[in-house]
């Protein structure tokens, strides 16, 4: 199990440095055209993978949530996506890493 857990953190690494490379290539070609950089947020990507539950998701929380989480889950999916993923991934790998006890 902890070495499933040490591959799960290498892939969500793997995925936020993807998604950090996909922004700096779109970026170079905006800045190229004259344009802005550009950061895609949580909600951008679940927005290119899903409009729909993006949407629908949206319309359940405003409908079911108190204000205040309404917030909180709208912040969050402001957050940069490759920032998001990255920090779970750091954290995945610092828990499930190589203990002292461990022969290399």
């Amino acid at each position: 199990m902890l070495t499933f857990m040490r591959f799960l953190s290498l892939v969500v690494v793997v995925v936020a440095l993807m998604l950090l490379g996909a922004d700096m290539v779109t970026s170079l070609e905006n800045l190229e055209k004259g344009g802005h950089i550009a950061v895609r947020s949580l909600g951008t990507i679940w927005g290119l993978l899903d409009q729909g539950s993006l949407a629908a998701f949206g319309h359940w929380s405003a409908a079911t949530l108190p204000g205040f989480l309404v917030g909180a889950i709208d912040w969050l999916l402001g957050v940069y996506g490759w920032f998001a993923v990255g920090v779970i991934g750091m954290v995945m790998a610092f828990f499930f890493g190589r203990n002292k006890h461990e022969s290399a």
